[in-house]
């Protein structure tokens, strides 16, 4: 199963362990400029898609490694698509979108770009959608259980200690289970990364500079890119945006405000 169910599963078990005392400190770190990222994503592999609404749409692929610094470790296979402007004489440029989670895929966007987004986009920009590193259709993806009924059938908001103990006990279990089964990619699966994934595209796209739109998670990845390769920037959107030193609780809070 992938990790988009996972994705479903994170905020409660997270506030479970919080108020266990167990939770982790917010990450503080803040990402710098990135200048030094090595030329080593493949070209995207585009055909046509053969799925999905829109005809004209491509579909494809690309290489990139597990750990940007140490290429011979591994590859992650990404999945894109991309919904070419409409008004090819109009035509701005590319813009990536991500419809945030963490943990959820994002080609339906592209897929799907004449219901999510107007024509002042889709005429003038190629939407350029994709399954970040561990999500979707992108391999290898995080995979944790076979049978996630226990996990769903408990108690979101707890009221007892019992009831609290029983959501904790399963956020451990979970824990273990997806470090046997996905222990090996884990520790290449972050935002810092993914980013590092957004230049590899932009790159392989053949852009000097790169329009982004992102919601939700996807406001913090847009930042974090915007952070780490400033020169890439041509303009970027960040859609129910947080604090990205806030904590999980923290962070969720803020962008159910608004």
């Amino acid at each position: 199963m992938q990790l988009r169910k996972v994705a479903a599963l994170i905020f409660p078990m997270i506030a479970l362990t919080a108020c266990n005392g167990a939770g982790s400190a917010p990450d503080t770190t803040v990402p710098t400029v990135d200048s030094t990222l090595p030329d080593v994503a493949r070209p995207i592999t585009w055909k046509p898609c053969v799925t999905g609404f829109a005809d004209g749409d491509e579909c494809g692929t690309m290489k990139v490694p597990f750990d940007y610094s140490d290429p011979s470790v591994g590859e992650f296979t990404l999945h894109l698509r991309r919904h070419p402007a409409q008004i090819p004489s109009e035509r701005i440029g590319s813009l990536l979108v991500n419809p945030g989670g963490p943990g959820f895929g994002g080609i339906f966007l592209a897929e799907e770009a004449g219901s999510y987004f107007s024509s002042d986009l889709t005429d003038r920009f190629d939407i350029v959608a994709w399954d970040p590193r561990g999500t979707g259709e992108s391999t290898p993806y995080v995979d944790c259980i076979d049978n996630y009924d226990e996990y769903f059938a408990n108690d979101p908001t707890p009221s007892t200690p019992e009831e609290k103990q029983v959501g904790i006990d399963l956020s451990k279990k979970f824990d273990e289970e997806c470090q046997a089964k996905s222990g090996k990619i884990l520790p290449y699966i972050s935002t810092n990364n993914a980013v590092r994934d957004m230049e590899s595209i932009r790159r392989a796209l053949g852009e000097e500079k790169i329009s982004y739109l992102g919601f939700s998670y996807g406001s913090e990845l847009g930042a974090t890119w915007a952070t780490m390769f400033p020169h890439t920037v041509r303009a970027a959107v960040l859609d129910g945006a947080a604090d990205p030193t806030a904590d999980a609780i923290q962070g969720g809070l803020q962008q159910a405000a608004g």
